[in-house]
């Protein structure tokens, strides 16, 4: 194997024999066919430079859950791409997968940010007109201290509504490769070139995104692409893997959405004393996590069975779509056995087909578990966590509008301290409670039950660094200087945190 040129030439004339040999000859077993198809498998470079093609990545989400719903040919599809030098990134998902979550997640991947940005700016402006009074606003009291006042509640839903709004319509920069829409398909003839050229495109290709659920890694294609990507960027640093659980998309909104909850409960509902304030908004904000909470134990029920499977894996096992129709596709012509083409191509490239399966084991899935373990990066939070900066924004604004800028400079500063470190840190522990709380219940309504349990936790932690911050009020009898201290504490535990999980 380390004899074997992967940058040897290949003739672009040879590509069409290739292909035509394989509509030709109907046996799927013949030597020179196997021979043929993997000269080009196996050497990943193009049959014809044209072939190297990339689409769009705002196409693809635009029209996402319908182009991730299914694999049957559509005409016009192919005729979206463009060829190209190299591709920035390459779409690996299963079939079998959902295709709303993986269009959600992926949806989140790459417009998060700029959502996240221009809400922010929109925030801020509407911050701003209101604390010039050019805005309506409601009375309430929002403590006993503070008496009434107008208050305002414009950041929040603006923020919130406009997220949503750039979410879908923000147009993503960069090229990507998804299978069916840069592979022709329009013919036998065209597609076979195509599913020849998988490992030049993979080698290509700069960063591999995989759209991960637990039918990933039983599908064969699906775990030769890996391989075929690993294999072809083992030397180089530039490559890149990204996993993203299909859950990803479903467990940010549902963060989102209990953010949104949350502050809303806290900028709406009248405080007849802080305790009680307190009480209402753990009761009623930590219910918005109901949904993440569910969505995260499914999520870690996922991991155990992907460590379970890969720890197992065999070639063999894999579930392949000839091998599921005998070889026969619609028409009743034989196909190529793709199981037997890509074993043949993991021999060239590991030595044998227990090397393949060991490196699935030993650097495969250590790498993979780490995204799953951890779906949230500490930007991702901080994004997720966004309504609570939106809020905050409320707040001040009001606070401004009404002549109190000492508590307009404790409201900012503690805003941020939660956003940026008092909630990350919160997530981390529930995380730990909802990880150890992930086995399936047996019937629906102690699954229900579990997932219900697990929200006074967020109370519980809420309430403890909420009297941590009090705590550090009165010794210092000055908000703002307390609020100072307690987030420059909340920084330091929050940097801890986080790069002990790395």
């Amino acid at each position: 194997m380390d004899d074997f040129d992967v940058d040897a030439d290949v003739p672009t004339d040879r590509g069409r024999d290739v292909q035509e040999t394989l509509e030709t000859q109907a046996p799927a077993n013949e030597p020179e066919i196997w021979a043929m198809a993997m000269a080009f498998l196996t050497n990943m470079q193009v049959t014809r430079p044209e072939l190297l093609r990339a689409v769009p990545a705002r196409w693809v989400l635009a029209r996402a859950w319908s182009i991730l719903g299914s694999a049957s040919y559509v005409a016009g599809l192919y005729e979206a791409s463009v060829p190209v030098t190299q591709i920035q990134e390459f779409w690996s998902h299963s079939w079998q997968g959902s295709p709303w979550k993986k269009a959600l997640t992926l949806l989140v991947a790459k417009n998060g940010l700029a959502s996240l940005v221009g809400s922010t700016l929109l925030t801020m402006l509407f911050a701003g007109l209101f604390a010039l009074g050019w805005l309506p606003g409601y009375a309430k009291d929002l403590t006993q201290e503070d008496g009434d006042f107008l208050n305002s509640v414009w950041c929040l839903a603006v923020g919130a509504v406009s997220s949503c709004i750039l979410a879908l319509l923000w147009r993503p920069p960069g090229l990507v490769f998804l299978d069916r829409v840069c592979i022709d398909q329009s013919t036998r003839t065209a597609k076979c070139e195509g599913v020849l050229n998988i490992g030049a495109f993979l080698k290509n290709s700069i960063t591999m995104v995989v759209i991960w659920d637990p039918t990933y890694v039983k599908r064969l294609w699906c775990v030769f692409e890996l391989a075929a990507y690993l294999k072809s960027h083992e030397d180089e640093r530039k490559g890149k893997l990204v996993v993203l659980p299909s859950l990803l998309g479903p467990c940010s909104v549902a963060f989102a959405l209990g953010c949104c909850s949350f502050m809303a409960v806290l900028l709406i509902v009248e405080f007849a004393s802080p305790i009680a304030g307190v009480a209402v908004l753990v009761l009623l904000g930590t219910a918005g996590f109901y949904l993440a909470a569910a969505q995260f134990r499914e999520i870690y029920r996922d991991l155990d069975s992907m460590q379970a499977q890969m720890k197992e894996f065999e070639v063999d096992k894999a579930e392949s779509f000839c091998c599921s129709c005998n070889h026969l596709n619609s028409k009743g012509q034989n196909i190529l056995c793709d199981r037997e083409l890509v074993k043949a191509c993991i021999i060239s490239w590991f030595g044998t087909i227990e090397s393949f399966e060991e490196a699935v084991r030993s650097k495969v899935l250590p790498a993979m578990s780490a995204h799953l373990r951890h779906p949230f990066s500490y930007l991702s939070l901080v994004g997720v966590l966004s309504p609570l900066m939106w809020g905050t924004a409320d707040a001040v604004a009001a606070q401004l509008r009404n002549g109190n800028e000492q508590f307009a400079a404790y409201y900012a500063i503690n805003g941020l301290m939660w956003w940026l470190f008092g909630m990350p840190c919160l997530y981390v522990g529930w995380n730990m409670l909802v990880f150890r709380c992930r086995r399936k219940r047996a019937a629906l309504w102690k699954d229900v039950l579990t997932n219900l349990a697990i929200m006074p936790a967020i109370a519980v932690l809420l309430c403890l660094q909420y009297g941590v911050g009090y705590v550090f009020a009165i010794l210092t009898r000055n908000r703002v200087q307390g609020v100072c201290i307690y987030t420059a504490v909340m920084a330091v535990l929050t940097l801890v945190i986080f790069c002990r999980r790395r």
